[in-house]
């Protein structure tokens, strides 16, 4: 998820500079409908950001692939999941855009009705009192992903000119409708009775577990997604990005 936030986060940004291949249609900061031609031009970024835009340094949302460990400890519940690879990012809606390329600001509503997510992963510690510990496959389906984003940034001077470096984010009121969580194979054997049995209880208990998660979760989305859009911006002014 943290990549999908960057990408648009990006093209939020994106959209309004003047060296850009011609599919991405500019958005002048003097615009009286600023918000919403920032929009249109995601809108129709979305196919571009589906097969990626290696000029860019925008990698494809499909499938998301995520390389960095995610982890979490002292919950009563270890979990560290590698190699992750999500479907379903591109069927974003963005809502309530309010952008302000001089304060600068960066904020929206985001809703991903469906994520299809694969992985492996590692796990060491109790879900409802229950002792895990094991390794395997992990498939997850995850339903209505909801939250207010804001990025933050600032201007930095440099050789006499601005430019843009976003250093947080912060993910308001960040929910997850439902899921269901799949383990295959986690104790290395060809019987998968107990593995179900821990599926199982982490399923009827799905709130608890993402609640267990959610910290981990949010700062993982925060470096991984300032990061990406550092990535993209830091060598071009303020003055191209974002032309009067």
């Amino acid at each position: 998820m943290e990549l999908i936030w960057a990408l648009i986060i990006s093209s939020l940004v994106l959209v309004h500079s003047s060296k850009l291949p011609d599919y991405i249609e500019v958005c002048k900061r003097s615009d009286p409908d600023l918000q919403a031609c920032i929009k249109k031009s995601i809108e129709d970024l979305r196919p571009k950001l589906i097969e990626g835009m290696p000029e860019m340094k925008v990698p494809p949302i499909e499938p998301l692939i995520i390389d960095e460990p995610i982890s979490t400890e002292g919950t009563g519940l270890n979990v560290v999941t590698k190699n992750l690879k999500a479907w379903g990012g591109s069927n974003y809606t963005l809502k309530n855009l309010d952008v302000d390329p001089l304060a600068p600001k960066f904020n929206f509503h985001l809703n991903i009705p469906h994520l299809k997510i694969e992985g492996m992963f590692e796990v060491d510690g109790k879900v409802i009192m229950i002792p895990v510990k094991g390794n395997g496959e992990i498939t997850a389906d995850v339903y209505d992903v909801d939250s207010e984003v804001s990025m933050k940034s600032e201007l930095v001077n440099k050789d006499g000119d601005q430019f843009l470096s976003f250093f947080g984010l912060d993910l308001h009121h960040l929910k997850i409708g439902k899921g269901k969580i799949h383990i295959g194979s986690m104790f290395g054997r060809e019987d998968k009775l107990i593995g179900d049995v821990i599926s199982s209880a982490i399923n009827l208990n799905f709130n608890y577990f993402v609640q267990e998660l959610k910290p981990t979760i949010v700062s993982t989305l925060t470096q991984f997604a300032v990061k990406s859009a550092n990535n993209i911006v830091r060598d071009v002014p303020l003055s191209e990005i974002f032309p009067e």
